[in-house]
């Protein structure tokens, strides 16, 4: 990739960003879809979609769950994007009554205290998951 292609390509997410945060979600999407057509490993991108599927843009609640674990991927040692991942797990898990993404939802948590062992998030995330007797 050219230093112009990667010019452009954030240009295009500081556009997405900015749509998705004025909460113009469809012109967001579409920006984010164009960037990882030519660059599919763009964390930004990747974040950025996860965040709007997880609003629950077009009831596209288990492709934020992708979203995340594809960033995860990417980015393994960034301990928020466990938190959005446990968090998306979670959404999907009360929507669908799915035991299996709980479990993973705690998992993703448990990860982000690895990463960041005083993680307020994670620990108020455990502790609710707790009291559901996981």
């Amino acid at each position: 990739m050219s230093a112009q292609d990667n010019s452009t390509i954030d240009e295009l997410i500081d556009l997405a960003d900015a749509a998705r945060i004025d909460g113009r979600y469809d012109e967001a999407v579409q920006l984010y879809r164009k960037v990882l057509e030519s660059d599919p490993n763009n964390l930004r991108a990747h974040i950025g979609l996860g965040l709007i599927y997880s609003f629950g843009y077009e009831g596209m609640f288990m492709e934020a769950c992708y979203e995340f674990e594809k960033a995860t991927q990417l980015s393994p040692n960034e301990p928020q994007l466990w938190i959005w991942l446990g968090k998306a797990y979670q959404q999907v898990a009360w929507l669908e009554d799915n035991q299996e993404l709980l479990l993973k939802s705690k998992a993703a948590f448990e990860r982000a205290l690895e990463i960041d062992p005083n993680n307020e998030e994670a620990l108020k995330q455990l502790r609710y998951l707790k009291e559901f007797g996981l």
